[in-house]
Formats: structure tokens, C-alpha cells, sequence
């Protein structure tokens, strides 16, 4: 769905001495004819134009003098409309959550990662003594920089490794 455009107009003093907001005109790309706008439905051409952005305050449509450069008029309307209407420009609106508590481990899905950590050792104790020396020096690193006290099983392939909560 292409996004909308926000409502930005141009004003400028006719010869006989009228000034209409205009809707500004786009090229084939999307962006911004710098000074033109539609009169009638016939795109023209004026210089000493004023950009306007168009918006709704307290039910009331309010016009915003934006100045006379083009991009800068563009980005500042296009920021209101962000501002003002957070689905004009496709993004979604953000609803104020509550965090959900997590559960306290339980004996059942729970287990002190001490613990843990001694079983895999006495596991690992028959291997060389080199391997075991880096295991246990692996693991007390960890230990230091971890300060979760309890690791969670793993069913199915991964069966014995450690995961921490």
C-alpha cells in the first residue's frame, strides 16, 4: 500500500491580489516539483511561494507556515504528520505494555548451575588431564561472568549440554 503523502500546500499572491493555498505537485517519482503547484487543476509555477502544512488541532484544521525552502518543508511536514498521526505514514501506533513477571524456577525445570557444573566436571575427570585443566578453567570463567543462579535442561539432540536462565 503506498503511503500517503502529507498534506503540504503553497501559497502565493495572485495578480489580483488573492492568495490560495494550492496543493503542491509531485513528479513521476514521488518527489517534490520545488515551487509548482496546482491552480484549477492546471500545475504551475511560482517562485515567491509559501509552503503550508495542513492538520487537524483539537477538531480544527490549522495551517503551519513551513518557509519558503522546498525539502525543508517537505521534511518538517512530513515529521508533523508523524508526530500527530503515528498510522499516517505507516507506523504502527506503540501500546504501553506491562513486563510479565518470569516464574521462579522450580526443582523440576531448575537447576543450580553450581551444581551443574561439578556434575560435568567429575563427567570430564576421565578424560586427559589437559583437557580437563581447560574445561574447568572454561568453566570458572563462565561461573564468574555468569550471575544467573539456575540452568534449564535441554531435551532431544542437545541433551546434556547447559542452557541458562
Amino acid at each position: 500500500m503506498p503511503r500517503r503523502k502529507p498534506k503540504l500546500y503553497l501559497r502565493f499572491r495572485t495578480p489580483d491580489g488573492k492568495q490560495p493555498y494550492c496543493p503542491v505537485v509531485y513528479d513521476s517519482k514521488s518527489r517534490l516539483r520545488p515551487f509548482w503547484c496546482l491552480v484549477n487543476g492546471i500545475p504551475e509555477h511560482h517562485p515567491e511561494g509559501v509552503y503550508y502544512h495542513r492538520f487537524k488541532r483539537d477538531r480544527k484544521w490549522v495551517w503551519m507556515s513551513l518557509g519558503t525552502d522546498p525539502h525543508t518543508a517537505e521534511s518538517k511536514s512530513l515529521a508533523q504528520a508523524k508526530v500527530r498521526e503515528p498510522e499516517f505514514v505507516a507506523i504502527p501506533a506503540i501500546t504501553e505494555q506491562k513486563p510479565q513477571p518470569k516464574p521462579e524456577p522450580t526443582v523440576k525445570s531448575g537447576y543450580r548451575l553450581d551444581t551443574e557444573v561439578l556434575e560435568y566436571l567429575t563427567n570430564v575427570a576421565k578424560l586427559a588431564p589437559k583437557t580437563y585443566k581447560a574445561y574447568k578453567r572454561t568453566l570458572e570463567l563462565f561461573q564468574q561472568s555468569c550471575h544467573k543462579p539456575y540452568a534449564l535442561r535441554l531435551d532431544g539432540p542437545e541433551q546434556g549440554s547447559i542452557r541458562v536462565r
